[in-house]
């Protein structure tokens, strides 16, 4: 198996995975759970697992160096506030393909800015990936009278552009600190996620009390999916991904995301997609499909010191 398709592979996985996080978190604040209780619930637990796993597997992943452990210390507010936390609450607040219409604008920034910080030129096929993707999740806020939804909440659109820069800071730095291999992607996400635990109880402790205790079995048995699959394995594969495909066409990947997430929300929710939702789906698709081409075209057409020899 080439190396692409294993970083398409894993990037594609994430996505999946990350499908189930917004019906959850709609499902929540449907309940009237507190979000910010469930983001520091779900950023413990995935620490709790990953060092599980280093103790009896791999030890030598809990060494980092201090500056950089200093770093990955500031970045964890783009994590906890910004990724999980902003998401989170712009499920709650908006209806699930508006939620991801917003976050969905991630990929064209992840282009951008890996092209101007991590000097990663997007081909062509990047390119039309982020328009198609840009195009699918626009049509998923249209109606099926095909107008606008002029009813959208403000506090949802401005979380759902906190979880986009999470996201954007998320998938650069993760790119950047594999690439230059520094540490592994798992010793990352591991000490990213104890930074998000510590700021998010720092505001909850200080800032915003509200108990643990009010979270029901069923809360915290959906917040455990969540941090399962949607941060440790999903999170997990991205950084494996990204050691094979550069930054922009793991985002591109990935958000095959949009189409799981709107199945779900149909099904779980009954929040079924209208005619609208369905083009978006097809576009995302269809973006995905570019996205892969693109880079099996660059690898073929690549030269190695080894093939010239």
């Amino acid at each position: 198996m080439s190396k692409t398709v294993k970083g398409c592979l894993l990037a594609g996985l994430t996505g999946i995975l990350w499908a189930l996080s917004s019906p959850i978190s709609k499902y929540l604040g449907r309940r009237g759970t507190d979000i910010l209780n469930v983001t520091l619930i779900r950023v413990v637990l995935t620490s709790v697992l990953l060092a599980a796993w280093f103790l009896l597997k791999r030890r030598e992943l809990f060494r980092i160096d201090l500056k950089l452990f200093a770093v990955l210390f500031l970045f964890g507010p783009f994590l906890g506030v910004g990724l999980y936390y902003g998401f989170g609450m712009s499920a709650v607040y908006l209806p699930v393909a508006t939620a991801l219409v917003i976050h969905y604008t991630f990929p064209m920034m992840v282009t951008v800015t890996a092209a101007l910080l991590l000097k990663e030129r997007p081909t062509r096929s990047d390119v039309h990936s982020a328009l198609l993707i840009i195009v699918g999740v626009v049509l998923c806020a249209f109606t099926p009278q095909w107008t606008i939804d002029t009813t959208v909440s403000l506090p949802g659109v401005l979380w759902g552009f906190a979880a986009v820069v999470g996201m954007v800071g998320q998938t650069l730095f993760s790119r950047l600190v594999v690439r230059q291999g520094k540490i592994s992607s798992l010793t990352q996400l591991f000490y990213v996620h104890i930074s998000a635990a510590f700021w998010l109880a720092v505001y909850r402790l200080f800032v915003d009390c509200a108990p643990l205790s009010k979270l029901t079995a069923v809360d915290l048995s959906c917040t455990l999916v969540q941090a399962v699959c949607s941060s440790l394995i999903a999170y997990a594969a991205y950084g494996f991904a990204m050691i094979f495909i550069p930054a922009s066409t793991a985002s591109m990947m990935a958000s095959g995301e949009i189409v799981g997430a709107v199945a779900i929300a149909a099904v779980a929710l009954g929040e079924w997609p209208t005619v609208p939702h369905l083009l978006g789906c097809a576009a995302v698709m269809t973006a995905i499909c570019v996205s892969a081409a693109g880079q099996r075209k660059r690898e073929r057409f690549s030269v190695t010191p080894s093939d010239v020899a």
